[in-house]
């Protein structure tokens, strides 16, 4: 018989990895006032994870937030309680919940031959032992998936475009212009800007429009470099296109016009996910709420990755940023409230951008959005950029960390 004592964090992960990575009989929760709504979400979260569900658990309300004293006393009291119902159980205390005052006066009660304190170390994903000496460190990795991560936040994955078999069968009849389009703005990338800026415009103009009813379209300029790209995307079936009119295009469907209006870079995202088998990657998200189900609140998001209980949240953009102060600042602050929410302390936040996000207004005033970015903690990925993307992921995926983003592409 194990009992594994916590207590109650306004962290869900930091209670729920140390129970996963062993799961105990009895889950005994330390609670004070201030984290009565936490303990019954966190209750409800390990019913409904299935390693956990046959654990009983225990909640031991009114813990003190102050006065060494009488948190000591909580703790004597739990444990009396703890002995008396389960005589002879080893006890595990996990010190990573609570203040430092909270943690301190306890591990002084649980401090037995019988007991084990422990300690999630999240910053190299190991549950450290500091009692008993010398037990070494057990490596936490893959006990979450996107689905029981967003689970401890109080979210859920509802669908995801990527588990769509048409977006998946586009995928990969796109694959090779995706990777083109990527490697054009490396190589050229003032001229393959022009061209995605061109047909962003024009996708804009008939989006609302039936697909049969799609009208021919003019191209503003037109420059030799376009010509292999263009070619792509007649050859993929997006574009009607010829040489001898190189200035006329004419989507072929909507699907067509929603991948060449900003659809292939989320799945230029997902191919590289792919390329580097992360297994839990998705494209095209939609989250919703659990805590609020009549408000029916929904949040999208371009990419979301988990891997080794880390969380990467993504959103892509093929326009150009740095043009509007107002649309900038919502797209930074929608991707800093979201993984502010759904993310919680262990996610990384990227803006993948096809254009440069930084820009010089027509009076010389300079317009940082990449620093704005990097201000709250949302790492940039842009134009030329994203051939590197490939690295930065497994760099992610490695450390779980995002890469200091260092200096710009050349």
């Amino acid at each position: 018989m194990r009992i594994h004592l916590l207590v109650v964090t306004g962290q869900a992960m930091a209670n729920l990895l140390p129970l996963l990575q062993n799961p105990p009989d009895v889950i005994a929760c330390l609670t004070t006032k201030e984290m009565a709504a936490k303990q019954q979400a966190l209750h409800k979260l390990i019913q409904s994870t299935e390693t956990l569900s046959r654990c009983t658990v225990l909640d031991f309300a009114g813990l003190p937030s102050s006065n060494v004293q009488k948190i000591q006393e909580f703790g004597l009291e739990c444990k009396a309680s703890l002995e008396q119902q389960y005589p002879n159980a080893r006890f595990d205390f996990d010190t990573t919940g609570g203040t430092k005052l909270m943690v301190l006066a306890l591990a002084t009660v649980f401090n037995d031959s019988d007991c084990r304190q422990l300690y999630l170390n999240s910053d190299v994903n190991q549950l450290e032992y500091i009692l008993p000496l010398n037990q070494p460190p057990a490596y936490v990795a893959g006990l979450l998936d996107s689905s029981a991560y967003l689970k401890a936040t109080g979210h859920s994955r509802r669908r995801a475009q990527s588990d769509q078999p048409e977006w998946l069968e586009q995928l990969l009849h796109c694959k090779n212009l995706s990777f083109a389009l990527a490697t054009q703005l490396n190589k050229e990338p003032d001229l393959t800007a022009q061209l995605i800026s061109q047909i962003n415009k024009l996708a804009a103009d008939v989006a609302r429009l039936p697909e049969d009813n799609y009208p021919e379209q003019q191209l503003f300029s037109m420059h030799s470099a376009f010509k292999p790209l263009l070619a792509h995307m007649q050859q993929c079936g997006l574009l009607h296109w010829q040489p001898d009119a190189a200035k006329s295009i004419r989507f072929t469907s909507h699907s067509a016009l929603l991948y060449l209006h900003g659809g292939w870079l989320e799945q230029y995202f997902y191919l590289v996910c792919q390329q580097l088998e992360l297994a839990d990657s998705h494209a095209g998200v939609e989250i919703t709420n659990d805590q609020n189900h009549k408000a029916n609140i929904r949040n999208e998001l371009d990419g979301l990755v988990c891997h080794n209980n880390r969380l990467l949240l993504v959103e892509c953009k093929t326009a150009r940023l740095g043009k509007d102060s107002l649309k900038d600042s919502q797209i930074i602050y929608k991707l800093d409230s979201i993984a502010s929410q759904v993310g919680g302390q262990y996610c990384s936040r990227v803006l993948l951008s096809a254009l440069p996000v930084n820009h010089q207004t027509q009076g010389q005033h300079k317009v940082f959005v990449r620093e704005n970015a990097l201000a709250r903690d949302i790492h940039v990925v842009e134009a030329a950029e994203l051939l590197q993307l490939k690295d930065k992921l497994a760099q992610w995926q490695q450390k779980g960390v995002w890469p200091n983003s260092g200096a710009q592409a050349r």
